[in-house]
């Protein structure tokens, strides 16, 4: 049935893997550049199909460009789009994950002068293999009615019963759907119509004098016999990939072939269609953007005979999160941050004049760290070679960065208030909640910038005072060993602050301030237990069980997969080797099971202690992965609460690796909830079937429910598995068998991109709280956390009356 194939010419964007990012990006700049005259010097050419079209595969080329354009650029820009001749994809790049709505918005802000511009249609996604079901109402309110995946099977799959290629509509979480085309890989455009690759051989850099890409002679070919064996091969693998493909219009995606990824436009393809269709060869050949080749796709199907599939795209490529773990939490906590900028209320709710700036600059370094590239292409063969340590280094910085830029608009926010007070000059603080529900925490302050003999926190409105306990820190002295030498601080020099001053504040309202003053020590006010219990047994470290004080159900159930809830698992896969996917994809080497060396961490010692208001136990654990290892759990008296950090000191493992926090609770019938962009979406009920169930990147939190809700949360580490932790099952989507938990906190399997598991050291928290079944179905975990403002009592009073 097929009578056009649409060639869609673009570059796929990588911000790295073939060069440092920042080279990356220049080169897609002087890509765009070089387009715009390819597209101008061919618009006079005699066939109309074999005019060059371009399509920029992501909107953060376009945007960056648009920012150095000239103004003759840009009006250029705004005519090829309004012909037809020039595309841009509506994604602003191929992400392993966003973070959340938030920052969904904050791309939005900043695409919006290319948005305006080429109005995109299509949405893009390459290489990664899945896209949160959340965006889908996202992209059909900016106008988006396409979606395009050229997923990488070396990782990935599809949905089960669609083809490659094929059309179906993909059905988002408020029941809206959009055009969903499931491609081929992005270059295959190129095999259809030749054997092999051009040449063999390594990726080159960019600067690299003795590569270059094709010229005229290297690849489409336009002589007789040329074509003629393009068009043998053409039916070759039309015959083996097209036979049972329904529609009159197919789309192929092409891409030069100098290094397959991050490579400048050819017009050798122009003068290739332009011969194939003078001599009469069918199906007949057109360049077109991806928004002409859905156009035509989409007319001739009914919508109504289109498959309609329902559900989460789940993401095989989402464990890029688990390659840089650190940089994943400063990432979190940005995002955390800028997120609450905004909802900051009342005395807090001016700031200065270049916070906006400092916001969007902390957003964009978020969302480029977000994208899918984590490495270099020789990231396995030369992990200490220059481009994967700059890839690395960029890809680390961007993170740092927005944390730091975050932090800065955050104080520069609260230092423009009235209210704020330097903290030797204060005498109360104000311990704020900008999000929409009601928060607990921990909150520090440090001795050294408080008046002396602060012990107690007394409530300016209720009375109430709350414990304060001083924790010891590093100590200012010169550099010398001490004769007792801490694992982390041997020198204990130079601390930052000697002595820090640590409470829980609970039950701050959303959108305000519990407000206290600083006082000297005072009994604490006696809090109602919450009714949570525990029961550990100190010997072997193990809690045995959790429950409600006036109710027997147990949450925790060990089991052989995870027989201590809470622990650190570790596993190494030591047959495969770290280009796995190389041997997998070896035709002389069929799948074959993977052996897996499965190892958790040893307890050592245990210690209990109890607080005024918690109970705390102390664990010392230990693995040949890591230095050592230690675990705090809290117990909190006045809500139902169980916190757990856990910090390691990781070695450097050169063998594939996954590790992971595994906690397995225990329920009859229960459902798993996380959240996708804002919209509820049920583990192996939601999501696609045949897409990744070995793990799916949540935004921080998941829900389980029975009679009765829980939610664990674990800021920064987003990548869940769900029964059981399997990096190469390729499992699909199904309902778990059992309700363990899998939080991966590390992964080194791909072929390329992570390589090995670097020495750092790694500090994780967990949350578990009880809550009603309804939150737990929603995971209405709001990302809001407690800030501590220095202020004066009489300030403090003023805010109390809702003064400015």
């Amino acid at each position: 049935m097929i009578k056009t194939i649409h060639l869609l010419h673009h570059t796929h964007t990588d911000f790295g893997y073939t060069d440092h990012p920042v080279i990356a990006q220049r080169l897609f700049r002087r890509y765009t550049g070089e387009a715009l005259e390819l597209i101008q010097s061919h618009r006079t050419d005699s066939d109309e199909a074999a005019q060059f079209r371009w399509t920029i595969e992501v909107a953060e080329v376009a945007v960056q460009f648009w920012q150095s354009a000239s103004p003759a650029e840009r009006q250029q820009m705004r005519d090829l789009a309004h012909a037809g001749l020039l595309d841009m994809g509506a994604l602003p790049f191929h992400p392993h994950g966003f973070s959340g709505l938030s920052e969904w918005k904050a791309i939005q802000r900043r695409l919006k002068p290319v948005y305006e511009v080429f109005q995109p249609k299509t949405a893009i996604l390459n290489d990664v293999n899945g896209l949160a079901w959340g965006l889908i109402p996202q992209l059909l309110d900016a106008g988006v009615q396409y979606f395009s995946s050229g997923l990488n099977v070396g990782g990935g799959r599809a949905p089960v019963g669609i083809n490659r290629p094929s059309l179906f509509r993909w059905q988002g979480p408020d029941d809206r759907w959009i055009w969903a085309w499931n491609g081929l890989h992005y270059c295959d455009g190129y095999f259809f119509f030749h054997r092999a690759d051009w040449r063999r051989g390594p990726i080159p850099v960019a600067h690299d004098l003795f590569f270059h890409p094709p010229i005229a002679g290297d690849v489409w070919p336009t002589d007789p016999q040329g074509l003629a064996d393009c068009r043998a091969i053409y039916q070759e693998t039309q015959a083996r990939l097209l036979a049972d493909y329904p529609h009159e219009n197919v789309g192929l995606q092409v891409t030069n072939l100098w290094r397959m990824d991050n490579d400048p436009p050819s017009d050798l393809l122009c003068k290739f269609v332009a011969a194939w269709n003078a001599a009469g060869f069918a199906p007949r050949l057109r360049i077109s953007t991806f928004t002409q080749f859905f156009d035509a796709v989409t007319a001739e199907a009914s919508s109504g005979e289109t498959p309609l599939i329902r559900g989460d795209w789940v993401n095989y490529w989402a464990d890029g999160a688990a390659a840089m773990p650190r940089e994943s939490r400063a990432a979190a906590r940005a995002v955390q941050i800028l997120s609450d900028i905004p909802r900051l209320a009342g005395a807090w709710s001016s700031g200065e004049p270049g916070e906006a700036e400092l916001v969007e600059s902390a957003w964009q370094k978020v969302s480029l760290f977000n994208e899918h590239t984590s490495d270099s292409h020789d990231s396995v063969s030369d992990a200490s070679g220059d481009l994967s340590q700059g890839g690395k280094a960029y890809k680390s910085s961007l993170a740092y960065e927005a944390l730091a830029e975050a932090e800065l608009a955050l104080s520069d926010r609260v230092r423009s208030s009235r209210a704020y007070t330097p903290g030797r000059h204060a005498d109360a603080i104000a311990v704020v909640n900008p999000g929409k529900r009601s928060q607990s925490g921990w909150i520090n302050i440090p001795l050294a910038a408080v008046p002396d003999a602060t012990e107690s926190l007394i409530d300016l409105q209720t009375g109430e005072v709350l414990p304060v306990h001083i924790e010891h820190q590093a100590v200012w002295s010169p550099p010398t060993l001490n004769s007792r030498i801490e694992f982390d601080r041997p020198h204990k020099t130079f601390g930052s602050h000697p002595r820090q001053l640590r409470a829980f504040i609970h039950g701050v309202a959303p959108g305000s301030q519990r407000l206290f003053r600083l006082a000297k020590k005072t009994p604490a006010t006696e809090i109602p237990d919450a009714g949570w219990r525990w029961d550990w047994d100190l010997a072997t470290g193990t809690l045995r069980r959790l429950h409600r004080q006036h109710d027997q159900h147990q949450w925790l159930s060990p089991t052989e997969l995870a027989p201590r809830f809470g622990s650190v698992l570790f596993d190494t896969y030591p047959e495969i080797g770290a280009r796995w996917g190389l041997v997998f994809g070896d035709r002389n080497h069929p799948p074959q099971s993977v052996r897996r060396e499965r190892s958790f961490a040893v307890v050592e010692s245990c210690d209990s202690t109890a607080c005024s208001d918690f109970d705390q136990v102390d664990l010392r654990l230990r693995h040949p992965n890591c230095h050592r290892i230690k675990q705090r759990w809290y117990r909190y008296r006045h809500l139902p609460r169980i916190e757990i950090e856990t910090t390691l000191w990781l070695r450097e493992v050169l063998e594939p690796l996954a590790a992971a926090m595994v906690f397995p609770f225990a329920a009859c019938e229960f459902d798993i909830h996380y959240s996708s962009i804002g919209h509820p979406t049920r583990v192996g009920r939601d999501q696609m079937p045949g897409t990744c169930g070995a793990y799916t990147l949540t935004e921080g939190a998941v829900g389980l429910t029975s009679q009765e809700g829980i939610i664990l949360s674990s800021p920064g580490l987003g990548l869940m598995a769900f029964g059981e932790l399997d990096i190469f099952s390729a499992a699909s989507t199904a309902p778990p068998s059992q309700p363990t938990i899998f939080n991966l906190f590390a992964s080194t399997r791909w072929m390329t991109n992570f390589p090995h598991l670097r020495p750092v050291r790694l500090r994780l928290r967990h949350r578990i709280d009880a809550t009603s079944a309804q939150e737990a179905q929603e995971v209405l975990v709001d990302p809001a956390t407690l800030y501590t403002v220095p202020v004066t009592v009489a300030w403090a009073k003023t805010l109390l009356k809702g003064e400015q």
